[in-house]
């Protein structure tokens, strides 16, 4: 279980200005609190995005544009998850904004309630927001921004409770992907070559331990997919807290860090287990004090102090 922003904007019109914004902040599996303003996007709204939401012109006038609305959230977004239904769309709204308002863009990770429920879930007939709630039995006043986000929280909370589910995230450079039956998600990744090749991610398998949120002195073995932040980066995190990132495992190692894997790569295909994951087991069932944790546990640890939510108003 981790700590997470779940969000959901509403859009003045097909250009993907933001109107409306509702943030539910997940601290120990539960709403801890909530934020939502209309947000001025100084732009024509359309009747198609009125229709949908019922924000017009006249409820904005006097609301924060979008600078200003990014500037006391980018902390938070930078140190937390963030999950969305459809987070491609949260995703490409943020991006549109930062570009044009020449705002910084910062590193983010994102979770899609959607993507996760297709994936976990493959028989369900339908995945939509409404639906999925109407199953679960969570309230929601649909494209109500707080009310999406707070049905998007405790469907990732649905998921989370679900010791049967993968929880990956969305990567930077993520296009269209297959859910079908049980088969892993298929991911474009651009290669030297003038064709993308296509690479299935899945999560091992694996008992994992509990992360201390200890770096001081320990050594780190990383294993599959890292998110939106690059190797470099994330192997600059552990550094500056003290930790030191090794290529190999052996009974020195700490941590082994575990993200979603390559199906083409991996060794057990059964369980999905790489081959540092199977040398961590057994290292671990020989009585070594070698642990195997989670790459969520583990990201969000990483330079991320614990911050407090109530200081958002």
């Amino acid at each position: 279980m981790f700590d997470f922003i779940a969000l959901d904007f509403e859009t003045a019109n097909q250009q993907q200005d933001i109107c409306s914004v509702g943030a539910s902040f997940v601290v120990d599996g539960k709403i801890e609190k909530q934020f939502e303003s209309f947000i001025n996007p100084e732009k024509p709204f359309s009747n198609t995005c009125i229709a949908i939401h019922g924000i017009t012109q006249e409820d904005v006038t006097d609301a924060p544009t979008f600078p200003e609305i990014f500037t006391r959230f980018s902390p938070l977004l930078r140190h937390y998850p963030i999950v969305a239904h459809g987070a491609q769309f949260e995703r490409s709204v943020i991006t549109h904004g930062c570009e044009r308002y020449s705002l910084q863009l910062p590193h983010l990770t994102f979770y899609c309630t959607s993507a996760l429920f297709q994936y976990n879930y493959p028989n369900y007939k339908k995945y939509k927001l409404d639906w999925l709630c109407e199953m679960f039995g969570i309230p929601l006043m649909h494209h109500n921004a707080l009310s999406d986000s707070a049905a998007c929280a405790n469907l990732f909370l649905q998921l989370l409770n679900d010791e049967t589910t993968a929880i990956f995230p969305l990567r930077p450079t993520e296009q269209k992907r297959s859910y079908s039956g049980w088969n892993p998600i298929e991911i474009s990744i651009q290669t030297d070559a003038s064709e993308p090749r296509k690479r299935s991610l899945v999560m091992p398998n694996i008992q994992f331990d509990a992360f201390d949120s200890s770096f001081e002195g320990k050594r780190f073995v990383l294993t599959g997919e890292i998110g939106e932040l690059n190797r470099d980066q994330f192997f600059d995190e552990i550094s500056n807290l003290g930790g030191k990132v090794i290529e190999n495992v052996s009974s020195k190692t700490d941590y082994v860090v575990v993200g979603a894997v390559d199906l083409d790569v991996v060794k057990d295909k059964d369980t999905y287990k790489t081959g540092k994951v199977i040398k961590a087991e057994s290292i671990r069932e020989s009585g070594g004090t070698i642990k195997i944790v989670s790459m969520e546990e583990v990201y969000q640890a990483l330079q991320f102090d614990k911050m407090n939510f109530s200081d958002i108003e």
